[in-house]
């Protein structure tokens, strides 16, 4: 099965949606994403990681989640310069000013490319080897030393502040706002 038949089965796009309906439109969200669907990444190299595009499933997914964002809401869009993130944010942008939202933002973070990789080649060979699944096992089993790829609380870390970097002191916490990463 798809990875998108996969998500639409568990239903895990309907449950991000459902989460940011339930914030009320006068209340800030501030959320974390991975890029949509990809294609299967067959080499072993960083280059082989980097470089795999999205599906067309994926960019039609992409499209249509933003479509399904709250058009009362300002959307901002923040992605890393890895192609697939950049086409994600593009799509999800699309889709959101197609049913009648506007982006306010769209800007690249170099933090969001996994900046918590210590050694890409020895991440795009043990991801290669150990598939998706098996990659993310070894993670959150301490199995990978912190000279390949920060410990996970590290990496989390990370990302909150490069989420949290974005909002102004003065922001207003009511801000109808939503601001994907």
């Amino acid at each position: 099965m798809s990875a998108p038949d996969n998500m639409k089965r568990e239903g895990a796009l309907d449950k991000v949606l459902d989460i940011i309906a339930s914030r009320g439109s006068f209340q800030r969200i501030v959320a974390l994403l991975r890029h949509s669907t990809r294609e299967e990444i067959v080499g072993l190299s960083v280059e082989d990681a980097v470089m795999a595009p999205l599906t067309e499933a994926g960019r039609t997914l992409a499209r249509d989640f933003g479509r399904q964002l709250p058009p009362d809401r300002a959307l901002r869009l923040y992605h890393s310069e890895v192609p697939r993130c950049v086409d994600t944010a593009e799509r999800v942008g699309a889709g959101f000013e197609e049913a009648g939202g506007k982006v306010m933002a769209f800007a690249k973070k170099d933090a969001l490319a996994a900046s918590f990789i210590q050694d890409p080649r020895v991440v795009a060979r043990e991801f290669g080897l150990r598939g998706p699944r098996g990659f993310v096992d070894s993670w959150l089993a301490g199995d990978l030393a912190p000279e390949v790829l920060d410990p996970l609380d590290v990496a989390g870390a990370g990302q909150l502040q490069c989420m949290l970097e974005e909002i102004p002191e003065d922001a207003d916490p009511q801000e109808p706002c939503l601001d994907l990463h």
